[in-house]
């Protein structure tokens, strides 16, 4: 049966080695390395030799391999350290080890005092001391660890209360910000409705008269008087209404025509205006105009009207509702002489009873 060569060491031993990885046995000392490729070259010689050649029976290879388990591995604190006790590559100057790696050589020296016989005290106290020094550093390790986790923690916390307080400085700067402009708007606001003068406005709808163009006309022909006179003004207009009324039916055609053409002109550009009109300008000119005949009521003068635009149509189909039902009511009172006299009362009387009817009753008249 086949021997390692190097001093203490058994073939069959050579499963401690196994729980070293290649790579840590790569980065540790040389003696690792050839001790577990020359344990293998062993084990796999006995086994080659005995199942080939056939010299060696089943029994008593079972028997040979029992005998080198009981022989023992001279150990000391040495030995102990190079072979069994696997520090990393990293922490091996700084001699501290990672908790995985310590938990991994406690057990290894647990194995140590299982598989030995007859261990020395000094052994007994260097391994229970190194059992001790493999303790102390994990919980020290462990200690570090949530050290590092709680500053990793508070470290996320600072920051998220940061972002926190930087959305807030935002948000308030924001807020300033819209009050501000909100207070500008409220003093341009404020001005414009103690202006006297209008804010906009909107063009005439109301139709010129025949007549104008004709006295415009006259007033052109005649000579004007250098210096304002009124009674010379009234005396043109005058002339001017009197040669109106005796003025050729032709001649008059020809300024209806005129007037005609101006009007729906005037009519078409008012539309076009109230297509594109500023409606908040047009609300505020309303409550300036509302702010003003206050003062204007105090003082008796005429209340100025408030703007409208005259091409809306307020609620169509209650208009239509209204025209054809109400209207027939209106035939229906009248044909059965329900009133008489007076109109205008006659209007408030059937417009009472047209109240008092339900609905039913109403959309008979539809």
């Amino acid at each position: 049966m086949l021997t390692s060569k190097f001093t203490g060491f058994i073939p069959n031993n050579f499963g401690l080695y196994r729980e070293l990885s290649p790579l840590n046995l790569t980065r540790s000392k040389n003696l690792y390395f050839k001790t577990y490729l020359h344990s293998q070259l062993v084990y796999s010689t006995n086994k080659l030799y005995s199942t080939s050649k056939g010299t060696i029976s089943k029994t008593q290879n079972q028997k040979a391999n029992a005998e080198t388990k009981s022989e023992t591995v001279p150990l000391s604190p040495e030995t102990i350290n190079q072979l069994y006790l696997n520090y990393s590559s990293l922490n091996n100057d700084k001699k501290r080890v990672s908790i995985i790696g310590s938990e991994k050589n406690i057990k290894r020296l647990d194995s140590i005092v299982k598989n030995s016989r007859g261990l020395g005290d000094e052994i007994q106290v260097f391994l229970s001391t190194k059992k001790e020094e493999l303790k102390s550093e994990i919980k020290s390790c462990t200690i570090e660890e949530e050290e590092k986790r709680k500053r990793i923690a508070l470290t996320k916390s600072i920051k998220e209360k940061m972002e926190e307080i930087k959305i807030n400085l935002i948000n308030m700067e924001m807020k300033k910000k819209i009050m501000k402009e909100k207070k500008k708007k409220e003093a341009n606001i404020e001005k414009k409705l103690n202006r006297k003068n209008r804010l906009i406005i909107p063009p005439s709808t109301r139709k010129l008269s025949v007549f104008s163009f004709f006295s415009k006309e006259f007033f052109n022909s005649i000579e004007k008087p250098q210096k304002p006179d009124e009674k010379k003004n009234t005396e043109i207009f005058k002339n001017a209404a009197s040669r109106w009324v005796s003025l050729d039916p032709k001649e008059k055609a020809r300024y209806q025509k005129l007037a005609a053409n101006a009007n729906l002109e005037r009519i078409q550009k008012a539309k076009e205006w109230w297509a594109n009109a500023d409606l908040e300008l047009i609300k505020l000119e309303n409550k300036r105009r509302k702010k003003l005949n206050i003062e204007r009521k105090a003082l008796g003068k005429r209340p100025l009207a408030k703007i409208k635009n005259p091409f809306k149509i307020k609620n169509p189909s209650r208009t239509l509702t209204f025209s054809s039902s109400f209207t027939n009511f209106i035939k229906y009172v009248y044909s059965k002489k329900l009133v008489s006299g007076n109109v205008v009362k006659n209007s408030k009387t059937i417009s009472e009873m047209w109240k008092k009817l339900s609905d039913e009753e109403k959309a008979r008249y539809r």
